[in-house]
């Protein structure tokens, strides 16, 4: 039985500036995320690709809606997080307002009016007999029609949002990353047979941020947090993935492939730093940047990055879009274990 055949791209290769985050996720392309699943397996890949996987599930959560909007607010700025996010409906706010059917009937019982029908009726009934009386449900309407497509978040979250934003906006060098720049940049680019994709945090004209995120569980020092985090999450192959994908936003430019509304005159330099602002979750945000230049690191990311790429190359033409059960050129044979890799408290 031949493979089934992945859907075309929806998105020829180019620069796009404001693509909705969703229709990223959903190109049928090489991602960094991507190039991390791979390096777990091939199956991990194809499971979390939405446009591969017909049983996908996307993850949500509390945190990660809350990362959302840490990351609107600070790469996109204050405008935009405005446009995007509110604060929830207060009650506390309004104490005068009358918020159970006993209280609103007690009024209609004292001007004489009927009691009878559900809470909206009797809402209704006093809105028109007593105008100046305020009833939470009307209030919370209200400031839902004034709010209407936004979401609505803790006003508690938002102040600590603001401290993390303030962390990095008032600082003297960091305040720069994220400014002169476009937010949200995305580059669709050929690499041989592989179609690739990134989405840039920020881009200047020579340079890109990216904005992490990290935790300190075990109160190390805020470097040597990060060069864990660096660690963990493989972002010396992001790194390698994202210069490739300015070099290729280079070339797209000059042949005209730009999509979207791209700021006056942008252009990019011939050279790209790879700055990375870190900062910490948690009740301290304290903020640092590192730039990843041409370094051993780099040199260990790009390597995992043309792993990646032959590995996707080959379960591509392999697979297609049926599961991608193990890499073809390297399928897992029956092993020994290791006593050496055991962990050493496994006996106690």
């Amino acid at each position: 039985m031949s493979a089934a055949a992945i859907s075309p791209a929806s998105h020829a290769p180019g620069i796009y500036f404001g693509m909705p985050e969703a229709d990223y996720h959903a190109i049928p392309a090489l991602s960094f995320s991507g190039i991390k699943n791979l390096s777990i397996s091939p199956m991990d890949f194809w499971a979390r690709a939405p446009w591969l996987n017909p049983l996908y599930e996307p993850r949500e959560s509390d945190a990660m809606d809350l990362g959302t909007a840490y990351h609107c607010r600070i790469v996109e700025g204050r405008e935009a997080f405005a446009k995007r996010y509110a604060p929830a409906f207060d009650p506390a706010a309004h104490p005068d307002a009358l918020d159970t059917m006993d209280e609103i009937k007690a009024v209609l019982r004292d001007r004489g009016e009927k009691l009878g029908g559900s809470k909206a009726d009797l809402i209704e009934r006093l809105a028109q007999c007593a105008p100046e009386i305020e009833t939470m449900d009307a209030l919370r309407s209200a400031y839902g029609r004034t709010h209407a497509g936004k979401e609505f978040i803790g006003r508690t979250t938002i102040a600590r949002i603001e401290i993390a934003a303030k962390m990095i906006e008032a600082h003297p060098v960091l305040s720069k990353c994220f400014a002169g720049g476009v937010p949200e940049v995305t580059v669709i680019w050929q690499d041989g047979a592989v179609r690739k994709k990134a989405r840039i945090d920020y881009l200047k004209a020579a340079a890109l941020i990216d904005l992490k995120t990290f935790g300190n569980p075990i109160g190390l020092a805020v470097e040597k947090a990060i060069y864990r985090a660096m660690a963990n999450g493989k972002y010396v192959a992001q790194a390698a993935h994202y210069l490739d994908a300015v070099a290729a936003a280079r070339s797209l430019i000059a042949a005209g492939k730009v999509h979207g509304r791209a700021p006056q005159g942008f252009a990019l330099k011939d050279e790209a730093q790879f700055v990375f602002v870190f900062q910490q979750t948690g009740p301290a945000p304290v903020a640092r940047a590192f730039i990843l230049g041409d370094s051993h690191g780099l040199s260990i990311g790009r390597a995992i990055v043309a792993q990646a790429t032959e590995t996707y190359q080959r379960c591509t033409e392999h697979w297609g879009a049926d599961p991608w059960l193990f890499d073809p050129a390297h399928p897992e044979a029956i092993e020994h274990f290791d006593d050496e890799m055991f962990p050493r408290w496994m006996g106690d």
